[in-house]
């Protein structure tokens, strides 16, 4: 999978749309790298959706602008081990349905080589799987997930059903498109 090149310095004049095939944004939308003072519009929209708000490091980040606001964002996050967490996936209600996340997701998959691993609410693993990540059973799962998963179990009694998905993205392909799949969820995704 190619890596993309970073853009050049950013800002307004610096945020460009990409139009490369699933890339493309609806018009007025704008794809590009975070910068120091997004720092905190991406903590403020964690807040709001009520995501996990802890590894929030603003240079990891990839965002949407809109009128040079933040309308979705999401990171790919290092942890011990050399495992990779795609992270922070979250769209502004006001932006929601126009396939925003699904380029964020996009182009961090096109910038990380797998195995990329994400948690995320039970019933959102069908947003998920178009991309190719798969939900893992604890036997698959590296140490740190199953960890965090058990918590889970522990704090929302529910098992798979009704707690916290692990999922992990092996570079297959979607098996359909994200759109054919109902791909904008009513709320954010990670947890």
């Amino acid at each position: 999978m190619a890596v993309l090149e970073p853009f050049p310095p950013l800002g307004s004049a610096g945020e460009r749309q990409i139009s490369a095939e699933g890339f493309a944004l609806p018009p007025g939308y704008h794809l590009r790298p975070a910068q120091a003072s997004d720092a905190a519009a991406i903590r403020g929209l964690v807040w709001r959706v009520r995501i996990n708000p802890l590894g929030l490091d603003w240079r990891r980040f990839w965002l949407v602008t809109f009128e040079e606001r933040l309308a979705a964002m999401g990171q790919v996050k290092p942890h011990a081990g050399g495992l990779r967490e795609l992270a922070s996936i979250a769209t502004e209600p006001a932006h929601r349905g126009k396939g925003l996340a699904h380029r964020v997701i996009l182009i961090l998959m096109a910038q990380h080589a797998p195995p990329l691993y994400l948690t995320c609410r039970a019933e959102l693993r069908a947003f998920y799987q178009p991309f190719g990540f798969t939900e893992l059973g604890p036997e698959e799962m590296p140490p740190y997930y199953r960890r965090l998963w058990g918590l889970a179990r522990l704090l929302r009694p529910g098992g798979r059903e009704g707690g916290m998905a692990v999922m992990r993205w092996l570079g297959a392909p979607a098996k359909k498109s994200p759109a054919e799949a109902g791909e904008e969820r009513p709320e954010a995704g990670n947890v």
